[in-house]
């Protein structure tokens, strides 16, 4: 299976699409990474419009699995906001303690009928929350939610 995903990854063209990209980009690639060549990722910064290229050390894929702590600190400077707090990003005001946990649970990865049951609450109420928590944020989707969860310390367990 992984030889497959590589060569499918390994046939991709998308250079016709990356002028395009209207977006601030990252691209984080490893300086020593088995599967793809430290050039290919500098090649892929260069193609991008205003893409900033982030060299990591060490060699193994993905990301996360080597220098975590270092790495992360690399890709969260690239982020436009540091300062996220706990108060809305828009409208609303500020997270409720029980939207706190939801969106926590959230960040865990469990699902609406997972967190209902946690929390002793019925799944209709908790998508309530969920779309609460999205307006107040002014995200769209659950995954925002999860990253700006652990972003954000919070004292509500």
């Amino acid at each position: 299976m992984a030889a497959s995903l590589l060569d499918v990854f390994y046939r991709i063209d998308v250079a016709d699409l990356l002028p395009m990209v209207r977006v601030p980009t990252l691209v984080a690639h490893r300086r020593r990474s088995r599967a793809v060549r430290f050039d290919l990722g500098r090649e892929l910064a260069e193609l991008l419009p205003g893409t900033q290229l982030a060299a990591l050390d060490g060699r193994m894929q993905p990301i996360y699995a080597e220098g975590a702590d270092a790495d992360a600190s690399t890709l969260l400077s690239f982020l436009p906001d540091q300062s996220v707090r706990r108060g809305p990003k828009v409208g609303g005001g500020p997270l409720t303690a029980r939207e706190l946990q939801v969106a926590d649970l959230i960040a865990d990865g469990l699902t609406n009928a997972e967190i209902g049951r946690t929390l002793g609450m019925s799944v209709r109420t908790v998508d309530a929350h969920a779309d609460h928590v999205r307006t107040k944020l002014g995200v769209r989707a659950r995954a925002q939610i999860a990253v700006w969860a652990r972003l954000t310390p919070t004292s509500v367990v």
